[in-house]
């Protein structure tokens, strides 16, 4: 596996966004995938024509509404479904895909360095794979399901970058009713009549920002279920300040008090988390070595124009 930066220049973010009422895209010619190996080589996936570095006709691009901080990492994304199959928008807190759908999203550091895809199987689980980019900027090889730490690419914080392992993904992506992450009714619908609390335009930017970057593990599922930062399109916003609002802390973890004080970022533990990069107490806990600055200014203003709920 090379350990080296891809000099092969980066590609422009492709801005393209789902029609909120698309369910149905062009697939690959081939069946839906079964137990097979993961392709060695990034081209074999299906994302690109064969022998080319263009894009399948048969995937489609895809922007979400909130992104996923990666320590400033650049990221295009795509989706492909299998021919004459749709996913199943009953729920919009929970879609279902098709097995034999595939999504990739590639990371660049002034070029690509990293493609990632995951593809639901005919019994309907998921698996998850990287593809790290070789020196010629020709192709991206599967990377070890153990993940690679450390690896130097110039222009990555630090001049390092980290390959997740297979037990990374799914510990993110498996923690949510389904594990595709920005590919969503609150990802790719319009959220601008969303009910939010406090100034609506900061509101939803901070709240989509914990959405995208803490709801695959805070939701109501599970033993986080008392932090919920899910965004839903179908109920609005404000059970979200609820269940942040005067909860109170791990005192064992955080010396402060409450998750979020209204009016005051620098008593919330919110904030003093997303700051932080000692990784007992950082949030999110795995994916980035480097503070997103704009997000925790961003969350900032959104506590300080919140009141408290009558009665605190």
């Amino acid at each position: 596996m090379p350990h080296v930066f891809s000099p092969y220049p980066a590609i422009a973010l492709l801005a393209l966004l789902l029609p909120a009422g698309a369910s149905e895209l062009p697939g690959p010619a081939d069946a839906a995938p079964d137990l097979a190996p993961l392709p060695g080589r990034l081209s074999e996936t299906g994302l690109y024509e064969p022998g080319s570095l263009r894009l399948s006709p048969a995937v489609q691009a895809f922007t979400p509404n909130f992104a996923l901080w990666s320590d400033g990492a650049a990221k295009r994304r795509w989706i492909s479904l299998p021919p004459g199959t749709a996913i199943d928008r009953s729920d919009p807190a929970a879609w279902q895909f098709p097995p034999g759908t595939r999504f990739w999203k590639e990371f660049s550091h002034a070029g690509p360095v990293e493609t990632r895809l995951i593809e639901r199987l005919a019994d309907g689980t998921w698996r998850y794979a990287s593809y790290v980019w070789d020196s010629t900027g020709t192709e991206a090889l599967l990377a070890p399901a153990y993940g690679v730490l450390r690896m130097p690419v110039s222009g990555a914080p630090g001049g390092v970058y980290d390959i997740p392992s297979e037990e990374d993904c799914r510990m993110c992506h498996e923690g949510g009713p389904v594990p595709v992450l920005g590919f969503s009714a609150a990802q790719l619908s319009t959220v601008d009549d969303t009910p939010m609390p406090g100034n609506e335009t900061l509101a939803r930017d901070a709240l989509g920002y914990l959405h995208a970057n803490c709801a695959h593990c805070h939701n109501d599922r599970g033993p986080l279920s008392d932090i919920d930062l899910t965004l839903s399109v179908a109920d609005g916003a404000d059970r979200i300040l609820q269940t942040l609002v005067d909860r109170e802390a791990d005192t064992a973890v955080q010396s402060l008090r409450v998750r979020v004080v209204p009016g005051k970022p620098g008593d919330s533990q919110l904030v003093a988390r997303m700051k932080s990069r000692n990784p007992n107490h950082q949030m999110p806990p795995l994916g980035t070595r480097v503070t997103d600055d704009v997000a925790v200014a961003l969350v900032e203003r959104w506590i300080e124009q919140l009141t408290a709920p009558e009665g605190n």
